[in-house]
């Protein structure tokens, strides 16, 4: 087994490496098991940063850190070479936020566990939803598997809409789960103070007057801190406990800016500062990805490129139920319009007939049916529509203009957003040197987002086993 370098802090007994005595399989793949006094691990997913936002804020000296490990012992893209394949890895379809960020909790694809966006038309309830709730969940996660092996767990994320489904199945006497959106409700409050953090969110980030908005940038600084502060924490109480660590933050500023812009930079260089602290004053391994890329959606004159999918239907003369599965509360983040569609026809028949229509459209990538999507994408058949539709890179779904209110974007900003395979691609970084069997799994393109744990746990030591 690789070394990784011995970290001593003060009155604290030597922390020891991971070792490859003890496994775990969540989703049939095999873990190593983090083991008394072993270094935490750290997950952080950059939502929505695409490697390009990475790149360019490396090359305007944003990210120092980053860049010094990128120099160092980092498996990253070198600043000098962004088409390089090192450092990337793929995130599952359709690139939205729910399916992405619980395929890295569960280590698997939304086949296995269930979460095929961030809506869907749920048959047995009639009724379109938001695929927010624990209940939707088909597999169990890394963490809780974890935490029932005594593994301190803690998880912290920027939008509320993730916390019930990044907490499936935790102990929450035992981990601790903090959404920055609402961190200082009652609820957060209370669960802290089981913790024994008395006065709730400002008490342990007392440089911070106030919580961000979910649409203010810092929420995701905040996201950072909370998880930063919480390890702190349980190092100090219980430096021999190992501890595994997930942050999610938000896209914000990925929806309304892009790569190498001012704004892009700060934020990079805002997460950058709170890599080096993990690394320097938590002695973490850190693994870093993101759940999915974003890109410009608009015309030359800078307008959004929709294509409208009910002007269509109706044209054919069929009925059906048109689900964007991007919809969340966000809307100043997209608007509600992604890359990704699906269709649900009152009688199936008429989407054959609907079919050759929809493929003669502007924007549209591919039209595939709900069995070959389940296969092709590795997603759940039972949740998926008859049809599922893939815009073009420059494009993206909407239902109807009536039905579409465009004034929920902010004015002057171009939309940019995601959820098809345009958006695919995202960065993989670790602040350790890989094994021969991942280095090359990485540098090969064979890595998917949801590998990150597994590099984590696995990647200083022997390769991963498979049932």
């Amino acid at each position: 087994m690789q070394r990784l370098g011995r970290w001593r802090p003060t009155r604290q007994p030597a922390r020891r490496l991971l070792s490859t005595e003890t496994k775990i399989v969540v989703n049939r793949t095999t873990y190593n098991q983090p083991g008394r006094g072993w270094r935490p691990t750290v997950g952080i997913c950059l939502d929505g940063t695409s490697v390009e936002y990475i790149v360019e804020a490396i090359r305007a000296g944003a990210m120092p850190n980053l860049q010094n490990w990128t120099s160092g012992h980092w498996e990253a893209i070198p600043s000098a070479a962004p088409g390089c394949s090192r450092g990337l890895a793929a995130a599952v379809m359709p690139t939205f936020t729910n399916p992405n960020n619980v395929s890295i909790a569960t280590g698997t694809t939304p086949r296995v566990h269930g979460i095929s966006g961030n809506y869907f038309y749920d048959a047995e309830r009639d009724e379109d939803v938001h695929m927010n709730a624990a209940s939707y969940i088909r597999a169990p996660t890394i963490f809780s598997e974890m935490e029932r092996r005594g593994v301190k767990v803690i998880v912290t994320t920027a939008k509320q809409k993730l916390y019930d489904l990044l907490a499936a199945n935790l102990d929450l006497s035992q981990s601790i789960v903090v959404a920055s959106e609402t961190a200082e409700d009652q609820t957060t409050t209370a669960h802290l103070a089981r913790h024994g953090i008395e006065g709730g969110i400002r008490a342990l980030l007392p440089s911070y007057a106030a919580t961000p908005g979910i649409y203010d940038p810092r929420i995701s600084y905040h996201s950072l801190d909370t998880a930063l502060a919480l390890l702190q924490r349980h190092m100090e109480q219980s430096p021999m406990t190992p501890a595994m660590v997930y942050c999610s933050t938000t896209d914000f500023v990925q929806h309304q800016f892009v790569p190498g812009s001012p704004e892009a930079n700060e934020f990079c260089a805002a997460v950058d500062e709170r890599l080096g602290r993990f690394d320097s004053e938590c002695s973490a391994m850190i693994g870093i990805t993101a759940d999915h890329g974003m890109n410009d959606k608009v015309k030359y004159d800078g307008t959004p490129n929709i294509c409208y999918l009910r002007p269509v239907v109706d044209r054919v003369g069929v009925k059906c139920r048109i689900v964007l599965p991007i919809t969340d509360a966000y809307v100043r983040h997209h608007g509600g319009l992604g890359s990704f569609a699906m269709l649900h026809f009152d009688n199936k028949r008429d989407a054959r007939e609907a079919h050759g229509e929809l493929c003669r459209m502007r924007g549209m990538y591919t039209i595939v049916n709900k069995a070959a999507a389940a296969d092709e994408m590795s997603l759940p058949k039972d949740r998926l529509g008859d049809i599922v539709l893939v815009a073009k890179r420059d494009f993206v779904f909407a239902s109807s203009p009536e039905e579409h209110d465009l004034s929920q974007l902010d004015p002057g900003v171009k939309l940019r957003s995601h959820g098809g395979f345009s958006e695919m691609t995202v960065p993989m970084y670790f602040n350790f040197k890989l094994n021969d069997a991942y280095a090359k799994r990485l540098h090969s393109g064979e890595m998917r987002n949801f590998h990150l744990f597994e590099a984590l746990c696995n990647g200083a030591g022997q390769q991963t086993m498979h049932d």
